[in-house]
């Protein structure tokens, strides 16, 4: 008798322990259906050639479903820059020689059946990496194997110096220098007049790109563009960066980076800058103040990223431009405040979630990238756009808020 009320109380107990499991299974599921998914808010400026655009862009209005189990800014941010596979695309690097002497490594992909000669009409992807990246880093190959898959072909620009290219003159790059994209983009629509080139950027090089389309105004052969996690306020994202848990994480790993970038560039190390500061800098601040700042002729840091931040410059953007980014980004969070005083082609796509450059997505993150989707059909629908009649030089005043 004791041992089947025994065996009664532990049937209770796993019944009881299994009610318990699947009820705060329930409440996770709700609150993450109810707190993480949503539609990304759109800032667009009503009656612009961009948002004819954005109304075509199927993946902008519908919801974002962050990974189940990790979908806040760090965790996106950190797992995605660690466990994020990285794409298979096979490179030909063009080594690309710059009116000062200095070189940038152009890493080119063709779909198969395309090649260097081509005369398509199909577009031209230029994707610019974030701070000491290059072509390898993960966001870059997986956005690019896509762009393949639709028959683009990929053009990785690697600023001097970096993915294993070398520096040829006393000039570095930084997050506000735009010449060299400049000339490549030039050089790519001299070479290729007959194929729409657009650009994507991430990070510090959505910030770079970004500046170049507000100084280049109509000039840019670019069709349309893309930045992704772009800070575009320097001083205030310095700030930011340096501070509390950014600074013990993110900071101390990019200044990681740049102090490994410098001492294998020592050599061209510029002449006005601080090679023994930067080496011992532990912090992006003490870095740009040591390095970046003297090596491009700022007085400091603060002078450099004020010049530097392209969020004052969008009104001088002529080319569709979407600016997309994360709520919950630690590094580079969203400013629409600069969207008063940008151009009509530009618009900002905010998610509630997406960390920094990640926006990884379901149940098994890392299958499919939202951010690849949602850059690739914008910049499509922008290309169809330049096709035909729907480019208008005139828009109505006031933006246009396209949230849920």
């Amino acid at each position: 008798m004791i041992e089947r009320i025994s065996f009664h109380v532990a049937e209770l107990g796993i019944g009881f322990l299994t009610a318990v499991g699947l009820t705060l299974v329930g409440a996770f599921v709700v609150q993450y259906m109810l707190r993480a998914v949503e539609v990304p808010k759109v800032l667009v400026k009503s009656g612009s050639i961009t948002e004819s655009i954005v109304r075509v862009c199927e993946h902008l209005h519908e919801k974002y479903y962050p990974p189940l189990f990790f979908y806040s800014g760090h965790s996106q941010t950190i797992l995605s820059a660690v466990f994020r596979p990285k794409s298979k695309v096979d490179y030909q690097r063009e080594l690309f020689s710059l009116s000062d002497g200095g070189t940038v490594a152009l890493d080119w992909a063709f779909p198969p059946s395309d090649g260097a000669e081509t005369t398509t009409d199909s577009p031209i992807l230029v994707l610019l990496h974030g701070i000491t990246g290059g072509s390898s880093e993960s966001y870059i190959t997986s956005l690019g194997s896509e762009a393949l898959k639709l028959g683009w072909t990929v053009c990785a620009f690697n600023a001097r110096g970096c993915s294993d290219s070398v520096v040829t003159s006393r000039k570095f790059y930084s997050g506000g220098f735009t010449d060299d994209v400049r000339a490549v983009v030039r050089a790519v629509h001299d070479r290729y007049p007959a194929r729409p080139q657009v650009a994507a950027g991430f990070s510090l090089g959505a910030n770079v790109l970004t500046k170049y389309l507000g100084e280049e105004g109509n000039l840019t052969p670019l069709v349309a563009a893309v930045a992704l996690a772009n800070p575009l306020d320097f001083v205030r994202g310095s700030v930011l960066l340096n501070s509390g848990f950014s600074r013990l994480v993110y900071s101390s790993t990019m200044t990681k980076r740049l102090r490994a970038y410098v001492r294998r560039h020592q050599h061209m190390f510029p002449e006005r800058a601080s090679l023994e500061r930067a080496l011992a800098a532990r912090s992006v601040l003490e870095f740009d103040e040591a390095a970046t700042a003297l090596a491009f002729g700022y007085k400091n840091a603060l002078e450099y990223y004020q010049d530097a931040s392209s969020g004052p410059r969008l009104g001088g953007v002529r080319c569709p431009l979407l600016l997309l980014s994360a709520a919950d980004d630690p590094i580079a969070p969203p400013r629409p405040e600069y969207m008063d005083n940008a151009s009509e082609f530009v618009c900002m796509a905010i998610t509630t979630h997406g960390g920094h450059c990640a926006w990884a997505e379901g149940l098994v993150p890392y299958r499919s990238c939202w951010s690849d989707r949602v850059t690739l059909e914008f910049l499509a629908n922008s290309v169809e756009a330049s096709r035909t009649e729907l480019v208008r030089a005139a828009a109505k005043d006031g933006f246009v808020c396209m949230a849920p």
